[in-house]
């Protein structure tokens, strides 16, 4: 089966289809995609391909893999 999913870029201002280059990927939570793993599908020339992979990468990083807060700590005195 063959996922394809659909990302509406702010830098290109249109919408942009993709998917993971090893498709087994989507079925992994703790799965940390390397920007390298995005493939997009639309048709666009190779400098909108590679802002349209960051935009979209720094997005699932941050949305999937958020950075850890350490204000949360509890410090012991």
């Amino acid at each position: 089966m063959k996922y394809i999913f659909q990302h509406q870029s702010d830098v290109l201002n249109r919408l942009v289809e993709w998917t993971w280059k090893d498709e087994r990927a989507i079925h992994w939570k703790t799965y940390k995609p390397k920007i390298t793993d995005v493939k997009i599908l639309t048709e666009l020339n190779r400098d909108e391909k590679k802002l349209v992979i960051a935009e979209l990468h720094k997005q699932i990083m941050d949305r999937e893999h958020p950075p850890k807060n350490n204000k949360s700590k509890i410090r012991v005195l």
